[in-house]
């Protein structure tokens, strides 16, 4: 599971046009059409309505609740951790 957003920086200056665009893609024909071109799951129930079934019902993007109560979030890693995975995955990939 992976999620992504979209997000307004505190350096923003146009926000009649940054909502404009958020509200445009919170429409759920535009959040659906949105969904099924980048291949994300949409959080929109009324978007993901409007998919075809199969991409609805793939458990891929939109897991049972017993997956679900199996996930876990990253946490925000310290250099030092970040570092850590680094070296474990370069690790990883030298010996496989």
């Amino acid at each position: 599971m992976w999620f992504d957003n979209l997000v307004i920086p505190k350096t923003a200056k146009h926000f009649k046009a940054i909502y404009a665009f958020l509200n445009f893609m919170s429409e759920p024909k535009n959040a659906a059409q949105n969904a099924e071109y980048i291949g994300y799951a949409t959080p929109n129930r009324k978007a993901k309505a409007l998919l075809p079934k199969a991409i609805r019902n793939d458990r891929q993007f939109y897991p049972d609740n017993n997956t679900i109560k199996h996930l876990q979030i990253y946490q925000d890693l310290s250099p030092a951790k970040v570092g850590l995975y680094n070296d474990r995955y370069l690790e990883f990939k030298m010996h496989h």
